[in-house]
């Protein structure tokens, strides 16, 4: 199944005899059959036909959304929720087991971040880096699932440390900043945040569960907090994605423009990383001693979660 991204400003959508079809502003043509696509990702401003909508809803195709910097804005989702499963989610989001979870993947996140970037500074062998990673690292052997939510700020201060001094001078930053982004290196990170953010919601929803209820995260208006919850172990696959392809110059100062006070990516750069994206999701890993796409990975995980709050009894 096709994920079609739309990145190229003025491109205008239409249905037309079973298939989605795109012209762009220049005149470029595309055709795809419709049931061959499972999510249309729009990053760009479009025209978009209304029977167009209509037809991916009834084709079970998701329509995401997204603004400039690559956060979702909104989607058309034809996932349906069980409402039975749903009770128990609440049931369970109050109890004690989901902050275990949760606590869990922050684990989790720390791991995967210790392990690239171990990596890294093996390759580069660079000492006045592995003198901060060590800082970092005697951290993370004292971390565990009891003072993981007392620590990780602190914690997630000293990694970006370590990444900063890892990356040429043009692209360290003064701090992490999110939207919007100040810097390069955020605005790479916050843009495949959201592709990340859009595969993570995609595989809680496909296993019935309710995204506003999260198990750590604060449950507020407009907030999907289980999103945020279950994207954490996966964050370190964005960061080490950006620092290589910014150390093997894949990306330079001038594929980034200022609008306003926010920092941007050009078209141009996003089609390079949407591209790097899937290159990555599609990639077969083995992690937590199964190997598989890392895109499945997170299916997997979604899919556990969803089992265990199937059997809770509240």
């Amino acid at each position: 199944m096709n994920h079609i991204h739309i990145t190229t400003e003025g491109s205008r959508l239409y249905y037309k005899k079973s298939h989605l079809h795109i012209t762009e502003k220049i005149g470029k043509k595309h055709k795809f059959l419709l049931n061959s696509i499972s999510v249309l990702e729009i990053r760009a401003k479009s025209e978009i036909d209304s029977n167009l909508l209509i037809q991916c809803h009834l084709n079970g195709i998701r329509v995401v959304i997204c603004s400039d910097e690559g956060l979702e804005v909104t989607r058309l989702d034809p996932a349906i929720m069980r409402p039975g499963l749903r009770y128990r989610q609440y049931a369970f989001c109050l109890s004690e087991g989901s902050k275990f979870i949760a606590r869990d993947w922050l684990l989790m996140k720390v791991h995967a971040q210790d392990a690239w970037l171990l990596r890294v500074i093996n390759e580069i062998n660079k000492q006045r880096i592995s003198d901060t990673y060590v800082k970092w690292q005697a951290r993370v052997k004292t971390v565990t699932t009891d003072n993981i939510i007392r620590r990780e700020a602190i914690m997630q201060k000293q990694y970006y440390r370590v990444i900063n001094e890892l990356l040429p001078k043009e692209f360290r930053f003064a701090k992490r900043t999110r939207m919007p982004a100040k810097d390069y290196f955020n605005a790479l990170v916050n843009y495949l945040y959201g592709m990340l953010y859009i595969i993570v919601e995609d595989a809680l929803l496909e296993s019935g569960l309710d995204v506003y209820l999260g198990l750590i995260h604060a449950i507020k208006k407009k907030n999907k907090a289980l999103v945020y919850d279950l994207i954490e172990p996966y964050r370190p696959w964005v960061d080490e994605t950006v620092v290589m392809m910014i150390r093997a110059e894949v990306i330079r100062p001038q594929d980034f423009f200022f609008q306003g006070k926010a920092m941007r990516i050009t078209s141009g750069l996003k089609k390079i990383l949407i591209t790097q994206w899937h290159q990555l999701m599609s990639e077969n890993i083995r992690w937590e001693g199964k190997s598989r796409s890392r895109k499945n990975h997170i299916y997997l995980k979604a899919a556990q979660l969803g089992k265990i709050i199937s059997k809770y009894k509240p």
